[in-house]
């Protein structure tokens, strides 16, 4: 028995100063450069991207991927989204709509009180993907403006080709944001003020 208890022991000491698990890999969802019309000094609007609602089972630092049939969830405990995939998406898509919409302010809402001629509020219904097959971000989007009132509220469906690496899925993931960032900003564009 002391053997046994010996051998155990030692197998639990090389296994903690051993070899070890392998190390994360971070991901980021990019903005994406695009040609835009020539850059105006006068600023026209103000438009604040409040808080992306996501739903829970992607509320996590791994990337979450699905099996061919929709119904498998994979969750990689190390590829991982470099920060909070929310804050992440908030950020990208104020950085996308600036440059989409040169003449206008645009930036990330961090504070209640602050106030836009515009708010779009973003929630996420799916932001996933099937390595070899697609890569899908399904969300609802609203523009509201200063005074709160609903002016455009609209689904988005969007999928991209995917192949089968984690570097290409945060690629083509940051390609959707972008063709979002593009359905927003042409509502925007359309609303008289």
């Amino acid at each position: 028995m002391r053997k046994i208890f010996v051998l155990m022991s030692l197998l639990y000491i090389s296994g903690c100063f051993g070899g070890g698990s392998p190390n994360s890999i971070f991901y980021k969802i990019s903005s994406q450069e695009v040609a835009v019309e020539e850059r105006n000094n006068k600023i026209k609007k103000s438009i604040g991207i409040d808080s992306v609602i996501i739903p829970d089972y992607l509320n996590k630092p791994q990337i979450v991927t699905k099996d061919a049939k929709n119904y498998e969830l994979t969750i990689s405990e190390f590829n991982r989204w470099g920060e909070n995939l929310g804050g992440m998406l908030q950020r990208t898509i104020a950085e996308d709509l600036a440059q989409l919409m040169p003449k206008a302010q645009v930036k990330p809402r961090v504070n209640i009180i602050e106030n836009f001629d515009y708010l779009v509020r973003v929630e996420i219904m799916s932001f996933d993907g099937t390595f070899d097959e697609t890569a899908n971000l399904k969300a609802w989007w609203s523009v509201f403006d200063a005074e709160d009132n609903l002016l455009v509220r609209k689904q988005a469906k969007l999928s991209v080709a995917l192949q089968g690496d984690y570097n290409d899925y945060a690629a083509q993931q940051s390609l959707l944001v972008m063709d979002l960032s593009k359905e927003i900003a042409k509502s925007i564009k359309e609303l008289k003020k």
